[in-house]
C-alpha cells in the first residue's frame, strides 16, 4: 500500500466563517438598531418641522418673464416683419404715415398714457419708438434715469449688505420657483394664489406685479382639509411678507377653528374668504402625524460679528432616522429656539441596503432678513429660558 501525506497549503483568514453570521446578524439587527437610535432622540432631542425643498409643482407667477415680451408681440404673440428683420440685423425697419404726428411723450414717465409702451420697459434705452435699441450707459432711459455704478464697489457691498445672506425675493415660492416653495415633513401644506381663486365683480389682478398681487372684497375657492389632521400650523392670508387680517366661510357657515377640525374629512369644501385689500397668497398647512422629526444640537456658539442679525455661528446637527431624504437647501425650524436652519451639506448614514441610520448635517442660521424665517413654526416656542429654580419646603412657619 502506497504511503499518503496530505498537505494544507491554504491558509484562510481567521474571519471567514464570521462573515456569513455577521451578514445575517446585521439584516437581522437593523430595524432594531434604527429603533434604537429614535428612542435616543425621542428621550431629550429637539422638535420641529423639517421642510423639503420642491423641484415640481405649479409655476410661480414670479417667474414670468411678459415684460420684456409684451413690449415686441402681439395679441396673438407674433411679432410683425419689421421687429424680426430688427433684432436680426440692429437697424430699424417699419412704414410711418406721410405727416403723420409721433407719439409724444416724457421718457421719464413710462406710466404716460401717451406712451405705448407703458409700465413695460425693462431695460434703459433711448427713448425711440422700439424699446430694443441699445442700452444707454448713462443719461435717461424709458424707464427713468441710469445709474452708473463702479464694478468693484458692486461686489464689495456683497460682504457687509444683507444681500450676501438673502437672496430669495417672493416668499410664495421662495426662489424655487413652485408656489410653496417647500413641503413640510408629515404634514399637508396648500399655499392658494391669486390667479388660482375666483374674485368678486369688482376684483382685479396686478399682473405687472411680481408675483401677482389681486384686490377684492372676497374670493372664492375650493379647498380639502385632510383627513386625520391633527392641528392647524397655519391658517393666513399674506400680502407678500406681511399677514393681513380675514374673514372666512367654510360651506356657508362662519368661520372658527373649531369648524376647521369638522371639516377635515378629506372632501371637498367652498372656502369664501373676506379681506379689504391687496394679498397675494393664501397659506394653509396641517399636521398630519405625532410622529415628528428630531434633531440633536451641539451646544451653540455665538459669534461677535455684529453685521450679522443672528449671531449663532453655523454648527453641525445630527437627525433621526425616521427623516427618509435631507438635501441641501432645506429648511428646519426647531420649537425649542424657534431657530430658522438651512442645510448646507448632508453627509449620508445608512447601509448598503438604504436603511438610514441617521444625518449628519452641516447647517446655519437664517438670519432674519431672509424669506426663509417666514415659514410656519410648530408648537409654542419658549420666550426665554429657565433657570435653576430654588428648593421650596412642603410645609408652612419656621424650619426646625
Amino acid at each position: 500500500m502506497a504511503f499518503r501525506s496530505p498537505t494544507n497549503t491554504r491558509v484562510p483568514p481567521a474571519n471567514n466563517r464570521a462573515v456569513d453570521v455577521a451578514k445575517q446578524a446585521i439584516e437581522g439587527l437593523i430595524d432594531v438598531q434604527q429603533r434604537r437610535y429614535l428612542n435616543a432622540f425621542m428621550v431629550q432631542g429637539y422638535s420641529g418641522v423639517l421642510y423639503t425643498r420642491l423641484t415640481a409643482g405649479k409655476r410661480c407667477s414670479c417667474q414670468s418673464s411678459g415684460k420684456r415680451i409684451k413690449t415686441i408681440l402681439n395679441e396673438d404673440g407674433t411679432a410683425d416683419a419689421g421687429i424680426i428683420n430688427e433684432m436680426l440685423t440692429g437697424n430699424q425697419f417699419g412704414v410711418e404715415l406721410y405727416g403723420a404726428e409721433p407719439d409724444v411723450f416724457n421718457i421719464t414717465s413710462p406710466n404716460n398714457e401717451k406712451n405705448k409702451y407703458r409700465g413695460t420697459f425693462d431695460i434703459k434705452t433711448k427713448g425711440g419708438s422700439y424699446p430694443n435699441e441699445h442700452i444707454v450707459e448713462s443719461g435717461v432711459g424709458d424707464n427713468g434715469n441710469v445709474s452708473e455704478f463702479d464694478l468693484d464697489e458692486l461686489v464689495s457691498d456683497f460682504d457687509t449688505s444683507s444681500f450676501g445672506f438673502s437672496d430669495v425675493s417672493c416668499n410664495v415660492c421662495f426662489g424655487t420657483g413652485f408656489v410653496g416653495g417647500y413641503q413640510a415633513f408629515h404634514s399637508n401644506r396648500q399655499v392658494i394664489t391669486c390667479d388660482m381663486v375666483e374674485l368678486s365683480a369688482e376684483g382685479n389682478i396686478e399682473y405687472d406685479r411680481r408675483p401677482f398681487h389681486a384686490t377684492c372684497q372676497t374670493f372664492r375657492t375650493e379647498i380639502r382639509i385632510p383627513r386625520g389632521m391633527l392641528n392647524i400650523d397655519c391658517f393666513l392670508l399674506w400680502n407678500g411678507n406681511k399677514t393681513i387680517p380675514f374673514q372666512f366661510t367654510l360651506d356657508g357657515h362662519q368661520g372658527t377653528p373649531e369648524l376647521v377640525y369638522a371639516k377635515a374629512d378629506g372632501r371637498p369644501h367652498q372656502l369664501e374668504v373676506t379681506v379689504n385689500g391687496c394679498w397675494t397668497h393664501m397659506e394653509l398647512q396641517f399636521n398630519m402625524s405625532s410622529e415628528q422629526a428630531w434633531f440633536e444640537f451641539p451646544r451653540l456658539t455665538k459669534s461677535n460679528d455684529i453685521s450679522l442679525l443672528q449671531q449663532t455661528e453655523p454648527f453641525q446637527i445630527i437627525l433621526s432616522p425616521n427623516i427618509p431624504h435631507v438635501q441641501a437647501e432645506d429648511i428646519i425650524i426647531e420649537s425649542t429656539f424657534g431657530l430658522p436652519l438651512i442645510v448646507q451639506g448632508t453627509p449620508m448614514w445608512n447601509t448598503r441596503n438604504r436603511h438610514v441610520l441617521g444625518w449628519e448635517c452641516q447647517v446655519r442660521p437664517v438670519q432674519p432678513q431672509e424669506l426663509y424665517a417666514l415659514l410656519p413654526k410648530r408648537g409654542r416656542v419658549p420666550g426665554k429660558s429657565r433657570t435653576t429654580n430654588p428648593v421650596h419646603d412642603n410645609r408652612r412657619g419656621q424650619r426646625v
